[in-house]
């Protein structure tokens, strides 16, 4: 940790980004608190107010208002939490999955592994986001199936990575010491074994989490997501797709908040795997 620590702050960047990501997550978290308005009700007659100040409001509208009368500021806000939440639960989900099957998987091997083995490729062979869009569609948008759905496509990489992991780990000399000495092989894989091969699925987590914001988006731009009213970046981007030339700012302003926060997210996966990769520790 402390070596860690010491890179962190001589990574200008990845200092930056991390920052970045706890603003972007107090934010979120606070919601309801900064937000300027009520993001899912308005006006009609403020529709489409430009971002700044207008005589007749009462604060101002620093991101302006969009088709309906609503703040974009606030929306934009809400949506963070709806974005993080997803992203976050998701990877969280098919971390455990994904790292719990790798972990069976490796140790036991036999017709355990292959079972395994051919389901991961099974799903492997589908592109994410269409089977994502396909398990929507068939069982319906909404937070809690969105995260379900990509928690249920999303754990075949970690199966994979930490398979690999555990068939070199459990060859290792401090393996057959711990069931030399009694150990459980619920005992080795947890205490031994799993220590050992967490580096690579924390990185890979880092990285999963803005492909889940992605796909979030997707799903939410095409209709598949979060349910109106409830503000999320991509359902923000669908709305403004009939506003651009008159509206530059509802398009404008949830596409860089994807493109910050995703920036951000990959550049901190960077330092992650530059961090826990022995050899760039050993060269640093």
């Amino acid at each position: 940790m402390r070596r860690a620590a010491r890179r962190l702050l001589r990574n200008k960047l990845a200092l930056s980004a991390v920052v970045m990501l706890l603003a972007i997550f107090a934010t979120a978290i606070g919601a309801n608190l900064i937000a300027p308005y009520d993001p899912t009700e308005g006006d009609i007659t403020d529709r489409l107010l430009p971002p700044g100040r207008h005589p007749d409001q009462p604060q101002w509208r620093l991101l302006g208002t969009d088709q309906v009368g609503r703040d974009v500021l606030s929306r934009l806000i809400h949506g963070a939490r709806v974005s993080l939440l997803v992203g976050v639960a998701g990877t969280a989900m098919s971390l455990l999955i994904g790292t719990a099957l790798g972990l069976i998987s490796g140790f036991r091997g036999g017709l355990i592994d292959r079972a395994l083995l051919r389901l991961t490729d099974i799903q492997l062979a589908f592109p994410f986001i269409a089977l994502a869009v396909t398990v929507i569609s068939v069982i319906g948008p909404g937070l809690l199936n969105v995260i379900l759905v990509l928690a249920a496509t999303g754990w075949v990489l970690y199966t994979r990575v930490v398979r690999e992991e555990v068939l070199r780990a459990r060859e290792h000399s401090y393996v057959e010491a711990a069931r030399a000495m009694g150990g459980t092989d619920v005992h080795i894989m947890l205490w031994h074994i799993l220590p050992n091969v967490i580096a690579p699925v924390i990185v890979i987590s880092s990285f999963a989490i803005a492909q889940m914001i992605i796909t979030e988006a997707s799903l939410s731009f095409l209709g598949l997501g979060i349910r109106p009213p409830t503000p999320t970046w991509g359902g923000m981007l669908s709305d403004a797709r009939n506003y651009m030339q008159v509206a530059w700012w509802l398009p404008t302003f949830p596409g860089l908040a994807l493109l910050v926060t995703l920036l951000g997210i990959n550049i901190v996966g960077d330092w992650l795997r530059d961090t826990l990769d022995p050899t760039v520790g050993e060269a640093g």
